[in-house]
């Protein structure tokens, strides 16, 4: 049985957990920025206006509580 930990764990897919609840996946390369995701969501949920909207990563550390980091758009995936 896999741990539920397990499954965060896939490499080369970005989760993005929406303020609504829903989650989207993506499937990334070396290449994949920032951008890249932010015009496919833009797609997928038809938003007008992307530069309202950002990706951020949330993570939490034993000695921090949960820390925030503002995702820029030219940043490749792969060095998240």
């Amino acid at each position: 049985m896999l741990k539920k930990d397990a499954l965060l764990l896939i490499p080369n897919v970005l989760k993005v957990f929406l303020e609504n609840g829903q989650i989207k996946s993506f499937t990334f390369d070396g290449r994949t920025t920032v951008k890249d995701v932010m015009v496919t969501l833009q797609d997928r949920l038809s938003l007008r206006h992307i530069e309202h909207f950002a990706l951020v990563l949330e993570y939490s550390s034993p000695e921090q509580s949960h820390r925030f980091l503002l995702l820029q758009d030219k940043q490749p995936l792969a060095h998240v």
